[in-house]
C-alpha cells in the first residue's frame, strides 16, 4: 500500500510481549498530501486483520 504511493517503510522490534507476540513499530514515509488517505487504508487493514485473527482463534 505504501509502495503504491512511492513511499518507504521502516520498522523495528520493540519487545516481546507476555503472550510471545512481538511488538513491532512501523514507520512510513509517503508523499505530502497522501498521509490521511494511506492512514485510513492502513487502519482499515489492521482492523480487518485483528477481526480475522480474533474470529479464527475463538474457542
Amino acid at each position: 500500500m505504501i509502495k503504491e504511493y512511492n513511499g518507504k517503510t521502516h520498522g523495528s522490534q520493540s519487545h516481546i510481549l507476555a503472550n510471545d507476540f512481538i511488538q513491532i513499530i512501523v514507520y512510513y514515509e509517503i508523499p505530502e498530501g497522501k498521509r490521511e488517505e494511506i492512514k485510513e487504508k492502513f487502519d482499515d487493514f489492521v482492523r480487518n486483520e485483528r477481526r480475522s485473527y480474533s474470529n479464527s482463534h475463538r474457542q
